[in-house]
């Protein structure tokens, strides 16, 4: 009798695996926008396609897999809104939404490491 194998799965997006792996995901992003605020226009393009690229990721697998430290947060709408607000800076028409997206990756980024169980308002 012959075997029979399974068709080959799509590849998906690997979940950021702990903590550790998400801030440093959150750190690359951040130096990329901070790149594309020095750069010449087809450099910040590219770092910005980065980001978008590495936010992209975090969405898809936000949206298809829960980790074990999640706390119930789908922060894939939050993801999609930082890709928005970059495709207008991609498109030239600012360096605004760098920074705004920046601003959130750093409160996402300083979030992440806070110590578990302890509140925003804790400080």
């Amino acid at each position: 009798m012959t075997a029979i194998h399974p068709l080959p799965q799509p590849s998906a997006p690997t979940p950021p695996h702990g903590r550790d792996n998400l801030v440093r995901m959150y750190d690359g992003a951040m130096s990329h926008l901070d790149s594309a605020r020095k750069s010449a226009p087809a450099q910040q393009k590219e770092s910005i396609s980065t980001v978008v690229k590495i936010l992209s990721n975090l969405k898809e697998v936000s949206e298809k897999t829960k980790s074990p430290e999640d706390d119930g947060t789908d922060l894939s709408a939050l993801y999609a809104y930082m890709i928005d607000r970059l495709s207008i800076s991609h498109s030239g028409l600012g360096i605004d939404p760098i920074n705004e997206v920046s601003w959130l990756l750093r409160n996402l980024r300083d979030f992440s490491t806070r110590p578990k169980g302890r509140s925003p308002v804790d400080g």
